[in-house]
């Protein structure tokens, strides 16, 4: 591909990737703050409106795209707190859950538990902020989980959003650029693979493919590149682990055979984008990566 092809394939997905911006961050952020402010005046004893509190989950890996309906937020919970809770014994994790949305309520009257007593907030723009109060660990998070039967559960998640800023910072952004691009493919095909997963397996695929220095130019090379190497995972592995956790993440659908259609496609599109057939590329690109793929109109 000449310099003038690489250019348009770097418009292409340039502009993907400003079409995959999650929306409405201001709002996101203005309510992390509220409920973190609310939070810690009440169990810090000050008014902060960021320590303590961390956004996890995808948005916090920064790997969410546009429609994103899950905000995740980590709240560090004192000592004194966790030793409050002892006398309750085994009611101890619902007494907490309890105790925070209650809490919650006084800011946000609309808060719920959902139906694994997990604390919500439904809000506007169809967004749902989900609040998991815990407590620090040497190097992990220990928080209320009614399916586990001791109540409680141990999670890394400020680790996982470690390893992904690093991976990130190593290929210059394209970690996360390629996380997002995934995230637009499995939405319009409906590929059964969890958004962890996937982050996950973009972070090990980054270290080991070979054009892992180039740039926006090689991003249809990148997400074919990617596509392949998906549809290589074996069908009949049931257990991944996440990167920086090592958490358990059960694999039981095969995506790989999603993968592998549209790896089939992808090495078209690159094809059509070697020989400058861009609108032909277009079509194929757009197929892959569904409505938030730009027109060829947009950028030619």
């Amino acid at each position: 591909m000449d310099k003038k092809g690489a250019f348009k394939v770097a418009e292409k997905f340039q502009a993907f990737l400003e079409n995959l911006t999650v929306e409405h961050n201001d709002f996101i952020v203005d309510t992390f703050r509220a409920i973190t402010r609310h939070m810690n005046n009440n169990y810090w004893g000050y008014r902060s409106d960021s320590k303590n509190a961390s956004f996890i989950g995808s948005y916090g890996r920064g790997t969410a795209i546009k429609g994103v309906s899950n905000i995740n937020i980590l709240f560090e919970l004192p000592p004194r707190v966790q030793k409050r809770l002892e006398v309750w014994h085994q009611k101890a994790p619902r007494v907490l859950i309890e105790e925070v949305r209650e809490l919650i309520e006084d800011i946000f009257p609309m808060v719920q538990l959902s139906d694994h007593c997990h604390i919500i907030i439904p809000s506007l723009h169809k967004l749902q902020f989900e609040i998991i109060p815990a407590f620090p660990l040497k190097k992990s998070h220990i928080y209320p989980d009614l399916k586990n039967i001791t109540g409680w559960s141990t999670f890394h998640p400020l680790r996982e959003i470690e390893v992904m800023e690093n991976s990130n910072y190593r290929y210059s952004g394209k970690t996360k650029h390629l996380a997002r691009m995934m995230r637009a493919w499995r939405a319009e095909h409906q590929v059964p693979i969890s958004g962890m997963l996937l982050d996950t397996l973009v972070v090990t695929f980054m270290d080991e493919w070979e054009n892992n220095d180039t740039a926006f130019g090689y991003y249809g090379i990148m997400g074919r590149d990617f596509l392949e190497y998906l549809a290589g995972r074996r069908k009949n592995q049931a257990m991944y682990y996440a990167q920086g956790s090592n958490r358990e993440l059960p694999s039981t659908e095969d995506f790989g055979a999603y993968a592998n259609e549209d790896f089939k496609l992808a090495s078209q599109a690159v094809e059509h984008e070697q020989n400058e057939n861009h609108y032909e590329a277009n079509q194929i690109w757009k197929q892959i990566y569904g409505p938030l793929f730009p027109d060829i109109k947009q950028i030619l």
